[in-house]
């Protein structure tokens, strides 16, 4: 046994034991979104003993973040705090010895070298499937683990996508189009369920830094009521990944969003084919924005104090927001792009 206490408990655990703490004790991992599911991650990580959290996002906290994301507290919201500083202020309470590297952007394809570089394992806190495709194509490119995990409503979803067996394409080729994906604001969450998928998601991260022989494969938990069931991923050969090394997000190929701003107008133009469904969008928004309006022209609500319009071929307009990454991010919070 170590004599170091704090992690006494975990050392006695076979599949950890000496060996494995060092491990940890050694590891940087990048948590890329610190909202629900990466406050969990990060925490558990941290006290864990990993050496170094790179923690990245582009928000700040606000008031309806409260109900699931642990890290924060109302003195936080008060101080309009970035995340990723916010949550550094709480993990360096719970251990000194953990190294807190934060970054308050937008995670793109012109920037993700010199951020993720060095990292051990990319731990997935995203609210957008672009950026989880960014960080498949980066995670094969470097080959290194990526533990992919969502969640909405009462239901995620959680794997551990090694380079050497199967990456996130091989199983999902294409991101889900827009009007058919469900977000926190669309469909609601529970607290509990982001924290049971985070938990999760940070096991499957310890698994990966201790070098565990685990099956390629997703697992699916509903809470509500209660189901699990796993879903096998192998190689596709004809994977535009990680077979024939084609990293369209990577190489910009596929961006997230273009971004343009005059005044109190910040227009986002997410790239991608085909048009946006308003009515299947709106349908799905009832009861869950306010002042919502919808025909197949336009879309529109008021969300953190700003109005956004969004139009079918794929362009919105976000009005009365301070900067273009608050923009982005009630853009992701609402619509998940």
């Amino acid at each position: 046994m170590s004599d170091n206490k704090r992690f006494a408990r975990q050392e006695r655990l076979s599949q950890v034991g000496l060996d494995g703490q060092k491990l940890l004790q050694g590891a940087t991992v990048a948590i890329i979104g610190v909202g629900a599911l990466g406050c969990t991650s990060a925490e558990w990580l941290c006290r864990a003993g990993v050496a170094k959290l790179i923690l990245i996002d582009r928000d700040v906290v606000n008031e309806s973040n409260l109900q699931r994301q642990c890290l924060f507290s109302e003195s936080d919201v008060t101080r309009r705090l970035p995340k990723a500083v916010a949550a550094a202020e709480r993990l360096n309470a719970i251990n000194s010895a953990c190294v807190i590297e934060t970054h308050c952007v937008d995670l793109a394809a012109h920037n993700i070298d010199a951020i993720c570089q060095g990292a051990d394992v990319l731990v997935d806190g995203c609210d957008n499937f672009f950026t989880r495709y960014l960080l498949n194509d980066f995670s094969v490119k470097n080959k290194i683990d990526y533990v992919y995990a969502g969640a909405v409503a009462t239901y995620g979803m959680v794997a551990l996508l090694q380079p050497s067996k199967a990456c996130l394409r091989c199983v999902f080729p294409e991101p889900p189009p827009v009007d058919q994906t469900p977000t926190c604001a669309s469909a609601g969450v529970l607290g509990p369920a982001i924290g049971v998928v985070a938990s999760l998601a940070s096991t499957l991260a310890i698994q990966s830094i201790c070098k565990a022989d685990l099956p390629q494969q997703f697992i699916h938990i509903e809470l509500w009521p209660f189901a699990a069931q796993s879903i096998n991923a192998s190689v596709n050969d004809a994977c535009e990944c990680c077979s024939k090394n084609n990293f369209e997000w990577l190489s910009g190929q596929r961006t997230t969003a273009s971004v343009t701003s005059n005044c109190d107008n910040t227009e986002v133009h997410f790239a991608g084919s085909g048009t946006i469904d308003l009515m299947q969008l709106g349908e799905r928004f009832k009861g869950g924005l306010d002042e919502l309006k919808y025909s197949t022209l336009c879309l529109q609500f008021k969300y953190d104090d700003c109005e956004i319009f969004i139009f079918s071929d794929r362009s919105i307009h976000v009005y009365g927001c301070d900067s273009i990454e608050r923009a982005k991010s009630i853009v992701s919070d609402t619509v998940g792009l």
